[in-house]
This record gives C-alpha cells, structure tokens and sequence, in this order.
C-alpha cells in the first residue's frame, strides 16, 4: 500500500511538473493493475494541462513516454514479478555483461605480387593520427580574410530588404552579395535544368523557400568578427506562406511532380542509366492478382541523414596573376568545381585551378554542396584581391545541407501462397528540398535498385515522384536511393513472408534471381561481368555466423520476455554499377634520384585512394614504394575527372596510373639491364633526356 510518494516529470510539460493530482490518485492503494490505470489517467491530464511547447516531439510520444516510466516504476516497486516482466527493468546489455572489445584482422596475401598483393597500412594515417595531416580547413594561414556566410531567417517568404550598415564594425572588409558576382549568379551552372533554380546569394524580390539559404558573405580580418558581424545583418520578409516540411505535408497539398521530367541530367555524376529517370515497367503489375495469389500492400518511409563529415564544408581561394584563381577544396568533384566556379566568374576554365590534399570525409555530401562556399570564397577573393576563406562552423553545416533525402514507398506486390514473386508495383516519393535538381541521380538509383536480388516472374513497375519541401537542397549520400530503395524491397519481402507464413529467410532464397535471368533494367544475371554470387554468399554466411542456432536462441528469449525482445535477420544485396560513366587520369613524374610523385584525379577522402595508387604505380614501375609519393589533386595536372564516388574511383584512378606508368617503362628499358637498381636506371634515363 502507497502510504505517500513524489512523482516529478520533465521534458512532457512546458514546465517541471509535480504531479501532485497523480499521487492523489495512488495514496492509500495497492500497486495494482487498477491503480495504475487510475494514475495514469491523472497523469494523462495533468500533461495536456501543460503541454510542452517544444516542436520537435509530438504530445502523443510525450504522453506515451510519460507512460512507460510509471509503468516502470510501478514494476519497480512491486514485491515480486513474473520472470516474463523482469527484463522490463534490466538495461538491455548490462555494463557488467560487455567484454572488453576486440577484434582480429585478416588479409590475405600474395608474396608473388608484391606490394600490391601485401598488406599495406594507409600511408597518411601516421600523420592522420598525430594531426600532423593538411586539410582544406588548413589553408590561408595569416594571409587569408575569413568569410562568414549570411542564410536566410525565414521560409517561403519574399526577401524585401537586406541591410548589412550594422555588421560593418571593427575588422570587417565587406559584405560580398549577388551584384558582385562577375558571371552567372548559380550555384551549380553546368548542370543546367532545375539547378539553374539555384543561386548563390540570393537577392532582394527573391521567393526564399527555406531557411539555410546563401544571401551573402561577410569578410573580415577574422573568423570571430566576420561571424559577429553576420549576424548583424538585417533581413526583412513578407508574405510567409505555409511551411511544407515532410513528403506527407507535400502531398496533402499536392505539391510533387514526376521524376525524371525536365530536368538536364548531369553526365557521369553517378553512373546512373539515364533511360530509367523515369521509371521502369515491364509488366502489367498494375493488373490485379489472379484468383490463386495473394496481394501484400503497404506504406513504407525512411527519414533524412546528415552527412555529418568530420570536415564541414570550406574553401580557400587565392587570387594570381590577373584573372588566375587557386582555390583549395574539400570536394569529391574537381571538375565540377572548377567549371561552377569559371561560370560565376565568368572566366575560362584554365583561370581556375581546384586543389585537393585531402578532404575531411565527404559521403557525397562534397559532390556538388562545397560549391556554395567555394563559389563565396572565389567572388569576395576575386573582388578583395585577397586570400578568403570560408568554412561553414557545424550547426550553419547542417542547416544549409539537406543530406540524404526521405523517401516513401507505396507498394503492392502479388505471389502465390508459397511466396513466390508474380509482380510489384512502387512508387517512389523522394523529398529533395526545396528544388529537385541533382536529386534526380539518387531517384533514379532508387528505381534501378527496387529489384534488389529478386525475381518477379511478371514483372515490376516503379514509378518514381518528387515532393518538393520548404527544407534545404538534399544532396547524395553513401548509396544514394539504392539503400532506401533495397530497405523497401526487403520489407515488401518480409510482408509476404508474414502473409505465407514462412521464416523471412526462406522467402528471400525462393525469390533469388538464378544464372541467365534478365533484370527488368537489362543485367544479364551471371554474364556480361555481372558475377552472381549471391546464392554461395548466402549459404557461406549463415554458417560462418551459426545463424540458425541463434536465430532459435533469439525465437526462445523473445518468448520468454513479455517487454524486451531481439531480433536477427540476414539480407542480399546486389550492387549495381556502370563502368562508362566512371574515367580517371593521372600524371606520373619520374625524378632523376628515382622518386616518383603521381597526381591523381580521385579523391583522397580517408578511404585510402592515394594508398592504391601507391601501390599500383610501385608495381607498374617495379620501383620501392618509399620512392612513390602521391600529390594533391589539381584540375591544372588531371582536368576532366569523374567525381569520387560509386565505389569505383579509387580503381579508375589507379588504372589511369598504371597506364601511365606502361608508357614509362618502355621508355626505361634499355636502362634496366643485369642488376641495374631503379634509382640507377632512373639517373640514366634521366641523363639522357628521355621522355
């Protein structure tokens, strides 16, 4: 019996709440079933007689977690429980039960290949692990001014008026906006269509469709007073109108349009088949099931991600001779940097030259996005005749960049009461922000991926729709659509497991594509370099990982335990990629002591790229590797480079070496005769001026 108690309760209320009516409500009784619901309905009022005013959680989760406490603690003080509520009190993985962690590595190896076939540690991660490395946000030293970037305050609004008088206080140099911007006023010109939507500052009279957008750059001696100084500017709108903010909100007002229409696709960004922007359909899925099938229909959505890459988006342009621009980046697409970058000043692409030591992690978050601040950097750098530079501080990152876009799937599927696959039918609804642009690229991997490993033995129909929201542009990130779009399948598979009645597993094997099946987007499954491997891969893992024994294990603690349960699952994947839309260059440069420096045209963005190339050309040449040193990346040595992405890159890259490297060594072989050493035959080649 409760002869008193406090309950006190925070985050649920606009305020501290002492629940002073709930304690009411349980003083005197039994901690029972029935004075739980009596305080829980007391608790229940006194929340929504305080309601949190705090956006970012609804009530009802409010309510509900308020819930869950009592419950708790009502389980808490009871004298005794039945075994299957006692884990509602035990932290899932007690602190005392984790191990010390610890894992082992694994490399096979091949002394007949060396060094390629050794195991090499990154060559960068000694000076990565001291902090001795140089990154883009290094650059400028004393020399460069510091840009702090002016976003918008307000969403679906017109901009009226921009006053910067107040932010010129001691240090400031200038505040750069749209009308010093020598060329086109976008952000990502080349890519033409929709992106031309997209400014770089936007000016007074413009529509601003969400908060997070450029409007200026406030230059200043340093990072404090330029960031200062921003937020003195003074912006003025009118006409706020209904903020969309999710795909529900868009489509409640119809505002989504369908994909792959209008839009200038960008030529190798992604390597995407183009011919499938729009959709797929080879069947008629959209028929209803046959007498003997079954139909699974449901709703499935993934949110947003940031990218959060360790470093934020920053540039620093220097300006040369005359209308000569050096900007260094943290990017994954030089070349399309540095023809943005000519567009907005108005210059050929020879007067810009992009440099790369290394980015900070990119995740395609640096694809297309460091173009906004590069861009900044290169109009005030070209106006002030000044190094500038602009980096984005973490919390201005993660407003200004959208990441990885949501998306919804709408989706029916037909199958017999075994589980077979006859047909599916998805839509696709993609969130891009505010504009759909480049976004394009990551739907179209969403629809070339909807597939996964499975066969529908009728076919498949995916159509693919853009909700257009008041939010920041989204942008790529790791497996762009393709992981939400395999999430999807998978959980349409899982729905006709649970329809059938069939362990999950079971169907997915069922359903697996076999050798010479054609996908519904061309693949001929098992030739034309598309290894099906899927099957051997299945079979392997599940017995390397006991998966069955812990499946069982899993099934009976589940059983066992009323309020906390695990889980384990096993799922393929089928990787797509196409070779065309993926070149690399390289420039190799023999010194007459035998050191070798190599400019790349990938990027190095800690996935070890330069380490490849290493070794590749250490091979090629047949020369130490300590004598291999890779460069920077510039587009003045390797212009016209795919972007760093699809997993493909680093072997492009070290490819366009290797090729290189062929042509050196037949100029080298009448110097590498008997027990000539590489530095020997160097120097002679060397003399002789060859090459």
């Amino acid at each position: 019996t409760v002869s008193d108690a406090r309950i006190v309760l925070g985050g649920a209320t606009s305020s501290l709440l002492q629940a002073s009516n709930t304690v009411s409500a349980i003083r005197g009784r039994k901690l029972d079933d029935a004075t739980f619901r009596l305080a829980l309905a007391a608790l229940q009022k006194e929340i929504i007689a305080n309601p949190s005013r705090d956006m970012r959680y609804s009530a009802t989760y409010r309510s509900k977690l308020a819930a869950s406490f009592l419950y708790k603690t009502f389980l808490a003080a009871s004298a005794s429980l039945p075994a299957s509520l006692r884990s509602a009190l035990e932290p899932f993985v007690p602190a005392a039960a984790r191990p010390i962690s610890r894992g082992t590595e694994s490399f096979g190896t091949d002394s007949g290949e060396s060094p390629v076939g050794q195991f090499v540690p990154k060559r960068s991660s000694y000076i990565q692990a001291s902090g001795e490395a140089v990154y883009p946000s290094d650059f400028g030293g004393k020399e460069a001014l510091f840009g702090q970037l002016v976003f918008s305050t307000s969403a679906n609004a017109t901009l009226i008026a921009l006053d910067a008088s107040a932010a010129f206080l001691p240090g400031v140099r200038g505040f750069i906006t749209a009308s010093d911007i020598p060329g086109i006023n976008v952000v990502n010109g080349a890519l033409g269509g929709d992106n031309l939507k997209e400014k770089l500052f936007f000016e007074v009279n413009d529509h601003i469709p969400c908060i997070g957008i450029p409007l200026g750059l406030v230059v200043a001696d340093t990072w404090q007073q330029a960031h200062h100084a921003a937020s003195k500017v003074v912006q003025l709108y009118r006409g706020a109108g209904h903020v969309v903010t999710s795909i529900e909100d868009a489509l409640q007002i119809g505002a989504v349009e369908k994909g792959g229409a209008g839009v200038q696709r960008p030529h190798g960004r992604r390597g995407v088949r183009n011919e499938f922007a729009g959709g797929v359909e080879n069947l008629a899925a959209s028929r209803p099931a046959r007498g003997d099938q079954l139909t699974a229909k449901g709703v499935f959505t993934t949110g947003g991600q940031s990218h959060f890459y360790m470093e934020t988006q920053c540039a620093c342009a220097t300006p040369h001779d005359g209308d000569e621009l050096e900007i260094v980046v943290s990017d994954q697409d030089s070349n399309t940097t540095q023809t943005n970058i000519a567009l907005i000043l108005g210059v050929p692409q020879n007067r810009i030259n992009i440099k790369v030591p290394r980015a900070g992690g990119g995740f395609g978050g640096k694809l297309l996005r460091q173009c906004v601040n590069a861009g900044a950097a290169a109009v005030a750098a070209k106006k002030l005749r000044k190094p500038v530079r602009v980096q984005n501080n973490r919390s201005d990152d993660m407003r200004a960049v959208g990441g990885r876009e949501p998306l919804r799937f709408d989706y029916s599927a037909n199958f017999d009461k075994t589980g077979v696959l006859s047909t599916m039918d998805m839509k696709m609804t993609i969130d891009p922000g505010w504009f759909f642009g480049d976004v394009e690229g990551d739907l179209t991997m969403a629809v070339q991926w909807a597939d996964n490993c499975y066969r529908f033995n009728d076919g498949i129909k995916v159509t693919p729709w853009a909700a257009v929201t008041n939010t920041p542009h989204r942008t790529s990130q790791r497996a762009p659509g393709n992981v939400q779009s395999v999430l999807a399948t998978e959980v349409v598979l899982e729905h006709v497991a649970k329809t059938v009645g069939r362990p999950v597993e079971a169907v997915q094997e069922l359903n697996f594509y076999r050798e010479g099946d054609v996908t519904p987007f061309g693949d001929h499954i098992g030739k034309d370099g598309f290894n099906w491997t899927i099957p051997r891969l299945w079979s392997q893992v599940q017995k390397d990982a006991s998966y069955a024994e812990r499946k069982m294990a899993v099934e009976e603690y589940n059983k066992k335990n009323r309020w906390t349960k695990k889980g384990i699952a096993i799922s393929p994947v089928k990787y797509i990629q196409s070779l065309d839309d993926h070149w690399s260059g390289a420039l190799v440069c023999i010194y007459g002591d035998g050191s070798v420096t190599v400019s790349s045209g990938g990027a190095e963005l800690g996935q070890g790229l330069d380490t490849k190339v290493a070794l590749c050309v250490a091979n090629a040449l047949d020369a130490p590797l300590e004598l291999v040193h890779v460069g920077p990346r510039e587009t003045s040595k390797v212009p016209d480079n795919c972007a760093t992405g699809g997993s493909t890159t680093s072997e492009a890259s070290a490819q366009a070496a290797i090729l290189a490297c062929e042509k050196l060594v037949k100029l080298l072989k009448p110097y590498r005769t008997g027990k000539t050493t590489w530095e020997a035959a160097a120097a002679a080649g060397g003399a002789d001026k060859i090459g």
